[in-house]
């Protein structure tokens, strides 16, 4: 593969807007493609030192902290150099999260996980842990920000224990006024005024909304009526 043709590979999924946490992607996709342009540094490097000219050089024109790069170098499966990782492996048996070591190491998570297990490293999470935390009323993604998990483990180890908890039908929430929050909405209540009023955002009254079938109401703002002159004057009688 030429030098031109590895370039264009990475502007490709650039105009796709693909792997949007990658600095070069969101430069390019932002910019255009026309404003970027690539040179030859060096020629005629072994395969085996690539991945070493590659960590110089990025150190070289500080294009990881000053620029493009989004690691600093080497084959995308080690840390930065080979004898990082009993560093890293240290790390992680001491209880560091992977989110950690990938701040501490300026890399990717996904680079620390892949690094461990090459390693033969592996997090493991107590099921008695998230249930622990769970019962003790605290939400799902706060259980994977103490554990240093996914969202996404949390909710398969309480579907394993059968405790996964579940949304109360909005209709059955015993904080919400929901007789007076319609009131309000069919007396032609400003929307951001209704909201304001019950402590709700709007996605939480649409829901309201949908849950109990309640029609939309005449548009009657585009007449310019405010809602303090509707409570004084009524509808008029083009909207009735």
């Amino acid at each position: 593969m030429t030098v031109h043709e590895r370039f264009m590979v990475h502007m490709k999924p650039s105009t796709a807007k693909l792997r949007r946490n990658y600095k070069l992607y969101n430069a390019v996709t932002k910019y255009g493609r026309d404003k970027f342009y690539v040179e030859t540094l060096e020629s005629s490097i072994p395969l085996e030192l690539l991945n070493q000219k590659e960590i110089e050089y990025i150190a070289a024109y500080n294009s990881f902290y000053d620029g493009y790069n989004s690691t600093k170098g080497g084959d995308g499966r080690i840390i930065n150099k080979v004898e990082n990782e009993d560093e890293l492996l240290s790390f992680a048996k001491s209880g560091m999260s992977a989110d950690e070591l990938a701040l501490k190491f300026s890399v990717n998570k996904a680079t620390v996980l892949r690094t461990l297990h090459k390693l033969g490293f592996y997090y493991h999470v107590s099921q008695d842990a998230i249930l622990r935390l769970a019962r003790s009323g605290m939400p799902n993604t706060k259980i994977a920000q103490s554990l240093g998990c996914h969202t996404a483990t949390v909710c398969r180890a309480l579907d394993k224990a059968d405790a996964r908890k579940h949304r109360v039908p909005i209709k059955n929430r015993d904080d919400l006024n929901i007789s007076a929050i319609v009131d309000a909405y069919n007396a032609q209540m400003p929307m951001q005024e209704l909201c304001n009023k019950f402590g709700i955002t709007k996605t939480v009254f649409y829901r309201i909304k949908k849950s109990i079938n309640l029609k939309s109401r005449p548009q009657i703002y585009k007449h310019k009526i405010r809602y303090h002159d509707y409570l004084s004057t009524g509808l008029p009688s083009s909207l009735r």
